[in-house]
């Protein structure tokens, strides 16, 4: 039980470091939750997790909100992605546009970046 309580508490550390740094590049982002992601689907990860819990340790309870807080911050980077493909869809035809022919672009960025707004969690 002691080696377990001690691969948790690597594991959580690493964690709060994690998000304590505030990364706001999103691939960067990604790539990181990609593999910490990877790390507690691994089944030591998953065994210890069992074990604590199983012996009712009262550490599962931070566990459960750094992976709340995990879940989330997987959901933003997604989401994230997909709002900046939707933009780069919009922002292509600008560079080759002429002054006057932009006018036309401009309507459907606009309403790309109203959709954005009323649908994301994160940028309202």
């Amino acid at each position: 039980m002691r080696e377990y309580l001690v691969l948790h508490q690597i594991w959580y550390r690493y964690l709060l470091q994690f998000f304590s740094t505030g990364t706001q590049d999103c691939i960067a982002l990604i790539t990181a939750l990609r593999r910490l992601l990877d790390q507690i689907k691994s089944q030591p990860c998953k065994t210890t997790i069992g074990i604590l819990f199983a012996a009712k340790s009262k550490i599962i309870k931070h566990w459960k909100t750094l992976d709340a807080r995990i879940t989330d911050a997987a959901n933003e980077a997604k989401d994230n992605v997909k709002y900046l493909y939707t933009l780069m869809k919009f922002c292509k035809p600008l560079k080759r546009c002429s002054p006057v022919e932009m006018l036309d672009c401009i309507p459907g960025l606009i309403n790309a970046i109203r959709m954005i707004n009323s649908i994301s969690r994160y940028y309202n």
